[in-house]
This record gives C-alpha cells, sequence and structure tokens, in this order.
C-alpha cells in the first residue's frame, strides 16, 4: 500500500511516523497509509487516523474502571 503513494508522500509519511509509538508499523500509521492509498490527503487521513486512536483510547479507558 505504500508504495501505491508518491515518493514525497512516502518520505512525509515517514518523517511523520518518528512521532508516534511504534513508528511505520503503529496502527495509527498503518491507518494513514491505508487512507492516503484511497485517495485522502495527508491531513484528511490524519484526521480520520487521530478520530481512530481517540475511540481506542477511550475504550481502554473504559476498560480500566
Amino acid at each position: 500500500m505504500l508504495k501505491d503513494l508518491t515518493k514525497k508522500s512516502q518520505e512525509k509519511l515517514k518523517e511523520h511516523a518518528k512521532l508516534h509509538p511504534g513508528g511505520m508499523r503503529g496502527k495509527h500509521m498503518k491507518n494513514m497509509v491505508k487512507f492516503m492509498s484511497d485517495g485522502d490527503s495527508f491531513s484528511v487521513a490524519h484526521s480520520k487516523a487521530k478520530k481512530l486512536d481517540n475511540k481506542k483510547d477511550k475504550k481502554d479507558k473504559k476498560d480500566k474502571y
């Protein structure tokens, strides 16, 4: 999927991955690659991935109590 993206997009994602746990293997980055491969821009893909991250965080917090 990453190979479906332009070199510029790939580099931007690799740089962004440094800010997230797991790097390119992390759930956030896998979601971003999937969304961008489907035609979303970096910013739209990032917003969607953040929403999914937040859903997971809320579920984890709910399970703790």
